[in-house]
Formats: C-alpha cells, sequence, structure tokens
C-alpha cells in the first residue's frame, strides 16, 4: 500500500508507483498476473499505457471495482460521490457531521480495511508454483481467526464451510492461472446467495455492535442507513 501527498499526475503515477507495484506483482504471483486499474486519468493516460506495455505487463481497465470496505453495501466510488455531493451542505447544517464523518471514515481505514489488508495479503502471496499441498493453504486459512485476542467472537461461523468453498476453488487451475484479484477473493468470504443469507442471519451470525453507524443527528441519519449492510466479515 502507498501513501502519496500532492495531486497524482502521469508522469509521478509513472516515476513512483508502477515501478513499486510492478516489482511487488513479479514477486508475488509471477510472470503470469494482471494489472488491475481503474479509470482515473493517470492511470488511463497513453504514457502509463506506454509504460506498461514497455515491460510486457497485461492490464485490464475494464474489470469491476472491488468492494474495498465489507460491511458497506456500495463501491468506494459510489461513497465518494456521495460524500463530495452532499458534504458541503451538511457541513453548513451541521457541525456535528463533520466532526462525525471524519470520525468514522478515520475508524473505517484504521481498525476495518488496514486489517483486512493484512489477510488478503497473505492469502495472495500463494501461487500456483509455491503452491506443495492443498492442506498448506488451508492450515494458513484455518489460523486466520482471533479467538486468541477475543476479536470479533460472535463472527466465527464454521470453518468447515469455508474451507470447502477454498478446496473447490483451489482445484480449478483458472483461479490460480488467469487472473488474481481481490473481488474474486471477497466474493470467497461473503454469502452471496439468499438462504445463506438468511441462515447467516437468523441462527449463525450475530451483528457486532461496533459496526453500526451511531448518531442522535436525525438530519444525517438517513444518509449512514443507506450504507448499512448485514454482510458478514471474511474469515471470522
Amino acid at each position: 500500500m502507498l501513501f502519496e501527498d500532492g495531486s497524482m499526475d502521469a508522469q509521478r503515477y509513472i516515476d513512483e508507483v508502477l515501478p513499486i507495484a510492478l516489482e511487488c506483482g513479479n514477486e508475488m504471483l509471477g510472470e503470469h498476473w494482471t494489472y488491475q486499474q481503474d479509470g482515473a486519468r493517470p492511470h488511463i493516460h497513453y504514457l502509463s499505457y506506454d509504460f506498461l506495455m514497455e515491460y510486457k505487463v497485461s492490464i485490464d481497465y475494464h474489470l469491476k471495482m472491488p468492494r474495498l470496505i465489507i460491511f458497506i453495501d456500495k463501491d468506494p466510488h459510489a461513497i465518494w460521490e456521495d460524500l463530495q455531493k452532499n458534504g458541503k451542505d451538511y457541513h453548513k447544517q451541521s457541525k456535528v457531521y463533520s466532526l462525525e464523518l471524519l470520525q468514522a471514515m478515520d475508524r473505517m481505514y484504521k481498525e476495518e480495511f488496514l486489517p483486512r489488508m493484512s489477510t488478503y495479503c497473505h492469502i495472495l502471496q500463494y501461487n500456483e508454483n509455491e503452491i506443495k499441498a492443498l492442506d498448506d493453504i488451508v492450515f494458513d486459512i484455518e489460523q486466520l481467526n482471533f479467538d486468541d485476542t477475543n476479536k470479533f467472537p460472535d463472527w466465527r461461523i464454521t470453518v468447515d464451510v469455508e474451507l470447502e468453498r477454498f478446496r473447490a476453488l483451489l482445484q480449478d487451475e483458472h483461479f490460480w492461472t488467469r487472473m488474481f484479484n481481490v473481488n474474486r477473493l471477497l466474493h470467497l468470504s461473503e454469502w452471496w446467495t439468499e438462504p445463506n443469507a438468511q441462515k447467516s442471519q437468523s441462527t449463525l451470525m450475530k451483528y457486532d455492535p461496533r459496526y453500526y453507524w451511531t448518531t442522535n443527528n436525525w438530519d444525517i441519519k438517513p444518509f449512514f442507513q443507506r450504507y448499512q449492510s448485514w454482510t458478514r466479515l471474511p474469515f471470522y
């Protein structure tokens, strides 16, 4: 993960970001991998495209952006568009909103996104050449819990269900050779079908109260409630 200050143009993207991204991708994923980007101007600039073509990197601009914040049922672009559109008006109406928003976004980033990034990167390190046996990665998946620290105790469903889904995908060669993107990894970790959703909501899954948006300001409550989701957290 790279943190950059200031604006990002195509030349700075080529000089400061792409070399690190390509080196990391080649080291972690080997020769066969696809570089996924969104439609930001530095990403689709012809200089960036020429740079990637020079290093013979497969690139795809048309992949759907993964949902980085799992418990929010909306993609990051839509969230930031709403914030940009409504933020100034809300700021004029309520100073409490601006403070709560900053605190919520900061908490979301530090407590939710960064811990899950370490989990995703841990699994993304594997490629088809490094896996000696299926049990190797299954063993690591079994360790992805926080029982020792008493963190997320209510989100542990059944390890067997998660492992069976991974076993099925690990036996599919396209899972390893075609492309390894974060969106596919998120699909492994969530309940997408309605029967499973109803079952997990009623019997296996409990809400953690820390993931509720809480505020006493009814002017902004509907804004927060639109992003509520019961989707379970991965691996917990």
